[in-house]
């Protein structure tokens, strides 16, 4: 049976591969499963700087960075500048750390949503399957409907 790293692992590692260990305010964000180019799936993270006024109303700098983890040990397999390559086609100047309807997250939100993580990342390291319904599930959270992956600062 191989091992796997879950989420708070991963948010863990990542923080210390964050911007070549640069000591600045930064986060990361809650992770996703990328597909890489040898088909293969890894953990990845954007890293984003803020400051104290960016907090307070709830945004935060577009992505410098973003991190691929190895799902089963957490190593770093690849840092990549979203100068070079974006981690994503939205083109905002900011990252909102809040839903437009301002939906409060909870601990226990949180901790299910992380479950969901970990149990798909798990599969995934055991069986080698990717759960694309599961998936899903973790980045869309359809009984409320908005996006589950957001910061959790």
């Amino acid at each position: 049976m191989e091992s796997y790293i879950g989420a708070r692992e991963a948010m863990r590692i990542a923080g210390s591969y964050a911007l070549g260990g640069v000591k600045v305010p930064h986060s990361v964000s809650n992770p996703v499963i990328r597909r890489l180019d040898d088909g293969k799936y890894a953990i990845a993270l954007f890293v984003f700087t803020f400051n104290r006024e960016q907090i307070k109303s709830g945004k935060a700098n577009r992505p410098l960075e973003w991190l691929l983890l190895n799902p089963a040990n957490g190593e770093l397999i690849e840092s990549v500048s979203c100068s070079n390559k974006d981690f994503s086609d939205d083109k905002s100047e900011c990252v909102e750390l809040r839903t437009s309807d301002n939906t409060k997250y909870s601990k226990e939100y949180a901790a299910i949503t992380i479950s969901i993580f970990d149990t798909m990342i798990k599969k995934y390291t055991e069986k080698n399957e990717f759960d694309k319904q599961f998936n899903d599930v973790y980045i869309y959270d359809d009984k409320n409907g908005f996006s589950r992956i957001k910061i959790f600062l």
